[in-house]
């Protein structure tokens, strides 16, 4: 991969700066962990001057690029595998989980400061958790050697785990003392007779977390098992996922054309977010798909990776507080919350909300947003709610909630951001 600036102009007056940070948070989710995001793993970003070109100590690993809320960096595909061989153990490290961090709903990089045994832990939105090892080396049955340890003597407060990730530079290859054989002996151990062990290597993640517009990954879709697939199965199904992400163009049907049997299942109505959103809070969700409530129209969805249902809408995105993650013109793809019993935790989840006073992207009440809240460590009960803007630049403010209240209220959750047209 080759990373380019689009317009050095953009990046000059740029005061935003989310190209370049390193960001060491903490992650509720999993023991608190303190976990680092990393945007420049090598610091060339890191000056007060933008650079005009990225020099020979970037390693081009586009993390920049998924982070610029200007869309301002260009990531050509030049063939190369990327090279992180100058990097530290820390950095590929970091790296990796930042690329997982980008395509789940939670991923952290335990091993930043050896708090933990394993490399990583992530969990997927449909609960799935996962221990995470990292071998640049190449060394996959060292991977699996940890892996076994990290399902054998975890206890934690999630109950066991029993699935494990290796990202290694290459995948392993068949041999007489090959990763394959050792994984196909574990499941005749009482002990491990129920473990999942996935490969992937980085020129796949970066390929994933580049055209990734999605968080519902299940971990079968993003990892090969070669217990379930070939790799070269594997390896054309992700290239397929890629080239339906190039698609650009949407086609809109009215509602004559779409059969009853199909709305819901296979197409979605597309609304103006007011419109959509008045309808839910005015009406329920009953009212969406009625001829009454004015929609632009059906959206085939079919082909996206996802089941859709009653409980789910189209809106158009506006405004850029939301970048790098969605742009505008984007089709986000909300699903009611509560409904279907999603009325689980919404912690890092980016929701459609009801606010005080009028969002400046819609000019009007509702808004799309990072939820974020803290809890009493003793009655588990909310003391603090923000809606938050991913983008970094001072005009977009996070909206403080002391409490959810007629006024606030939380729609709908982000389950897919379909393409841009």
């Amino acid at each position: 991969m080759k990373i380019s600036i689009k317009n050095q102009e953009v990046c000059e007056n740029c005061m935003n700066r989310t190209c370049a940070f390193v960001d060491v948070r903490i992650k509720e989710q999993f023991y608190s962990l303190r976990t680092e995001t990393t945007v420049c793993p090598t610091g060339v970003l890191e000056s007060e001057t933008k650079p005009a070109s990225f020099g020979r100590d970037c390693v081009h690993c586009a993390l920049c690029s998924m982070n610029c809320h200007a869309n301002n960096l260009e990531v050509t595909d030049d063939g190369q595998s990327l090279d992180l061989s100058g990097l530290s153990e820390f950095q590929i490290n970091a790296i990796a989980l930042s690329y997982l961090d980008q395509i789940v709903e939670f991923a952290a990089n335990t091993n930043r400061n050896r708090s933990m045994n394993f490399d990583g832990f992530m969990q997927t939105r449909a609960g799935e958790a996962c221990f995470v090892e990292v071998d640049y080396g190449n060394d996959s049955l060292e991977c699996c050697r940890r892996l076994v340890g990290d399902f054998i003597t975890y206890e934690g407060n999630i109950g066991p785990i029993r699935k494990g990730v290796m990202i290694t530079r290459e995948y392993p290859r068949e041999g007489s003392r090959d990763v394959f054989n050792v994984i196909e002996k574990l499941s005749s151990f009482p002990t491990t007779k129920d473990c999942e062990i996935y490969f992937c290597t980085f020129d796949t993640l970066l390929q994933i977390a580049l055209n990734s517009d999605t968080i519902d990954w299940k971990l079968s879709d993003l990892f090969y098992n070669p217990n379930v697939e070939d790799l070269v199965t594997y390896l054309d199904r992700i290239e397929n996922h890629k080239k339906q992400d190039d698609q650009d163009d949407f086609v809109v049907l009215n509602t004559p054309e779409i059969p009853v049997s199909e709305r819901f299942t296979r197409f979605l109505p597309l609304y103006d977010i007011a419109i959509a959103c008045g309808a839910l809070v005015d009406e329920g969700i009953q009212s969406l798909g009625n001829n009454d409530v004015d929609m632009e129209g059906w959206i085939d969805v079919s082909d996206y990776g996802f089941k859709p249902n009653e409980q789910m809408f189209i809106v158009h995105a506006k405004g850029e507080s939301m970048l790098p993650k969605i742009h505008p013109g984007d089709l986000c793809v909300f699903e009611l919350y509560g409904a279907l019993g999603n009325a689980g935790s919404r912690e890092g989840q980016i929701v459609l909300a009801r606010q005080h006073g009028k969002d400046n992207d819609y000019n009007c009440q509702y808004t799309i947003k990072l939820y974020h809240s803290e809890k009493n460590p003793r009655t588990g009960s909310n003391i603090k709610i923000e809606l938050r803007p991913l983008n970094q630049d001072p005009q977009y403010k996070v909206i403080d909630v002391e409490e959810e209240d007629g006024e606030v209220r939380i729609i709908a959750t982000l389950k897919r951001v379909l393409n841009k047209v």
